[in-house]
């Protein structure tokens, strides 16, 4: 695993993981995920991770996981 990545790979990775990680797995609406749609969003991170294999892209991947479970368990409590 790197510990330092590019410019350039810095600016892909950002990119993938907002444009295409991020926005095709946000919740929209007021409901929970499916354990499907749960397998799917582990497979589609690690995908990500073996892709960039870099410190940076594993912590970015775990905080939006994180920031998933937290926003589901908001729902479920409210």
């Amino acid at each position: 695993m790197k510990n330092t990545m590019t410019h350039e790979e810095i600016k892909s990775a950002f990119s993938e993981i907002y444009n295409s990680f991020y926005l095709h797995n946000r919740m929209t609406g007021d409901r929970t995920r499916t354990d499907e749609e749960w397998e799917k969003i582990i497979e589609e991170a690690d995908a990500l991770r073996k892709k960039y294999d870099s410190r940076l892209v594993k912590n970015m991947i775990l905080a939006l996981l994180e920031e998933f479970e937290y926003e589901e368990k908001e729902r479920e409590n409210t």
